[in-house]
Formats: C-alpha cells, structure tokens, sequence
C-alpha cells in the first residue's frame, strides 16, 4: 500500500553533578542537565476520500513533522548520617518527556501526545528514604516512600470539545527491602511495595462511545513482594523463594460497568522457584534451576483491548554447567 513511517531524533546535552559534605553527618547532592532535541518525521497515509457502503477510495497521502526545543531538568538530595551504619535521605528531581520521544515519531492528530505542537510532559519525583547496615554490616535494609507526578498528559474538554494538556498521573508508593548474608552459609533477598496510583483530569472522545474519563493507571499492581533466601552445606547450595504481584487493571474507565466489558483485570498469583547447585571443584559448578514449581497458572500480560492474554511459563527446569579456569 506504501504507507511508512520513518523518524529520528537528534539531541545535544550539558550536564553537571557534584556532592557537598557538610560535615562529617550532611551532604548535599545535586545536578542539572540542559537538553537541545530535534525529532522529524516522515511518512504516508492512507486518507479517505470518499468512504460509504458502496465504495472505499483512499489517497495515499505524504507528510512530514517536525519539532524542536530546549529542555531544562534537575535533581538535588539531602542526606544526614545519624550513625556510621545508616543515613537518611530526601531527594527530588524532574524530567521533561517531548512529543515523539518514545518511538521517534510524530502525529498530526489533536489527541495524540506526539504532536509537535503540544509541549512536552514533565515528571516529577519526590523521596525521603532511609539506609541501614545490621548486624555487623551482614544485612543491609532500605526504607522508602515517594510521590511521582506526570504533568501535561493529552485530555478532552467536553465544554469547548477541543484537547489540551490538562491531564495528570499521580503515583504514591513506599518500598521496603532487606537483602544480606546472615551467616557463613545463609543469605536472604526480600523486598515488598505498595503503590497507589490515579489519573486526574484525563478524559478522552470517540464517536462511539462519545466522552469517557480515565480515573486509573493500567497494568499497576497495589501490591508486589518477592523472597530469595539460599543455604550452602559444603559443596551442595539449595534455594528458593516466590514472587507476588496483585491484580493489575486493564479497563480503568469510570462510569462504565467492568463486567460489560472484555478481561477487565489480570488476577493476582504467586509463583515459586527453586535452586539446587553442587560445586563438583574449583573449576566445575553444576546447577539446576526449577521455574514455577507448583505449576501454577496465571495470566502474565493483556492486550489493551483484553482479547488476549499470554499466560504466564509453566513449570520448567533448566540445568546448566558452569566451568571457570
């Protein structure tokens, strides 16, 4: 038919980073980063020039965008040591996202983000935190709680019935972790987050179904958790652990009934894994590695629409031989 699409982005960047000690207990850290970007786009179209039941006729239509800008972003962070062992820090920072930056390519049309005439979205980011080192520095902890914020999402105004920038993604989370090596033979990986995530402002048109609003954010689990724990016995090392992830929502439009709708949600699961290794000498380590040991089943991802779903691996094993010298 010889519709294409083919763009490329250019950019050109100064940065600059430094760490200020305070004293023995604060520092401060902070950056900047000044961006000039230029993103073109060419292609061709198929553009209906006459469309009824009786005939389809469409023209081969070629276009070109183009658009440029400077774009200004920085970061800067806190940190007090209490103690040798552990800090506490707060730090923020911004990015800026123009049109067409994901895929290279540029749009015409008012509702999509890639058009050269809207400005870019910016993202900010805000966390305090804190870092400890236990029981003698065998086991590291890490606490933290954040906000992220995307601003100048694409939205629908049904009193002018024209898009702007008005839309807005709000993301609040904290995140705990502890990873270490308890004993000799003994280590442990473990993490858990819970976030909460909406949109704000977001609405979008169709002739169909006319003006719909967006109040959630899609494939965004409230809660995630994995544990990884390992024992070595002399030459034999034996492992496990699991991963959790809670429903992720795919239809995330207010006013409308879910149940009307295809797969509105990917369900929760949890999946087990399993580790056995044997070190034969020093230059042979065999390995055996069991996937989804229960055999669970579970959907992994959606498409948008939720037609279709892959699901997640089986169980399955995979053995490996590893050789040093």
């Amino acid at each position: 038919s010889g519709v294409f699409v083919d763009g490329k982005t250019e950019t050109a960047a100064l940065y600059a980073f430094d760490t200020l000690h305070l004293d023995e207990q604060w520092s401060v850290n902070a950056g900047m980063r000044y961006e000039h970007y230029k993103t073109e786009s060419d292609g061709a179209a198929l553009v209906a020039i006459a469309a009824t039941p009786a005939t389809n006729d469409y023209l081969l239509t070629p276009y070109s965008l183009n658009a440029s800008d400077n774009l200004a972003s920085w970061n800067t962070g806190l940190v007090f040591k209490p103690l040798e062992n552990g800090s506490i820090y707060l730090a923020y920072a911004n990015s800026q996202t123009p049109p067409g930056s994901g895929n290279f390519s540029l749009s015409s049309s008012d509702s999509s983000a890639d058009n050269p005439d809207l400005d870019p979205q910016e993202t900010k980011h805000i966390e305090l935190g804190t870092k400890w080192d236990l029981l003698d520095e065998r086991l590291n902890v890490t606490l933290a709680a954040y906000r992220t914020e995307n601003e100048n999402q694409v939205s629908y105004d049904s009193v002018s019935q024209v898009y702007f920038q008005e839309g807005k993604t709000q993301v609040d989370g904290v995140e705990l972790g502890v990873v270490g090596q308890l004993t000799n033979f003994w280590q442990v990986s473990a993490g858990v987050a819970h976030m909460e995530t909406k949109q704000m402002d977001q609405a979008s048109f169709s002739t169909t179904s006319g003006v719909s609003q967006t109040s959630g954010v899609r494939w965004s689990p409230d809660l995630t958790a994995t544990l990884w724990t390992s024992y070595t016995l002399g030459d034999l090392t034996l492992g496990g652990g699991a991963r959790y992830v809670s429903d992720q929502e795919r239809f995330v439009v207010s006013g409308v009934d879910s149940g009307t709708q295809n797969m509105p949600e990917i369900p929760s699961y949890w999946v087990a894994d399993a580790m056995a290794a044997y070190r034969v000498n020093e230059n042979v380590n065999l390995r055996l590695n069991v996937y989804n040991l229960t055999d669970e089943e579970y959907i992994e991802s959606l498409n948008n629409s939720g037609a279709r779903m892959r699901l997640g691996a089986p169980r399955s094993a995979m053995f490996t031989t590893e050789l040093s010298f």
